[in-house]
């Protein structure tokens, strides 16, 4: 697997686990090939969400400057934009998370921040339940290209099954 990101900082602390069963899998790991590139291509078109140290908007031509630290930081922050929160229910085993208004602009980075989370509850919650839904909230307009990485969220943890849900927030435009 070529990666594209190294994931150093830690800021997705448990991302590296992903990795490990992508190693085993060649689909996974073609999958987290082609997230890491939308991810860094998220992170650059959005770069201007994010200040930088001092106070100044970074513009989408200075991205590629950025050290691969402050790279993985700024997909870690662009992520956590398409999420607006998360709950886990043990009494139904339902994990629920509602992805926010700016999934379209966000998605790729989001489901970095999803993966990231479902790694820490793997091995911790299915062993006391086995099978457990995961339930996207997701907003009107915001399900194109959800698909791809909900296959892919069942591959890496196949004691989830998932279920989309409309909110009543409608999706930002992706351009």
């Amino acid at each position: 697997m070529k990666r594209r990101i190294a994931w150093g900082t830690c800021a997705l602390d448990e991302i590296e686990l992903v990795y490990e069963k992508a190693e085993e899998n060649t689909a996974i790991a073609d999958q987290l090939e082609q997230l890491e590139l939308q991810a860094l291509n998220e992170a650059k078109a959005n770069i201007g969400m994010f200040p930088s140290d001092d106070h100044k908007i970074l513009l989408p031509e200075q991205f590629d400057a950025l050290s691969d630290n402050d790279k993985e930081i700024l997909i870690m922050l662009t992520g956590n934009k398409g999420l607006s929160g998360l709950q886990t229910d043990m009494e139904t085993a339902t994990i629920k998370i509602r992805l926010s208004s700016l999934i379209p602009r966000v998605q790729a980075c989001t489901i970095f921040s999803i993966l990231n989370t479902l790694e820490k509850l793997d091995g911790a919650i299915n062993v006391l339940i086995p099978k457990w839904t995961l339930e996207l909230y997701v907003p009107l307009g915001g399900r194109k290209g959800l698909s791809q990485w909900e296959l892919l969220i069942m591959q890496l943890y196949p004691w989830l099954s998932i279920r989309e849900l409309s909110t009543n927030e409608t999706a930002v435009s992706s351009s």
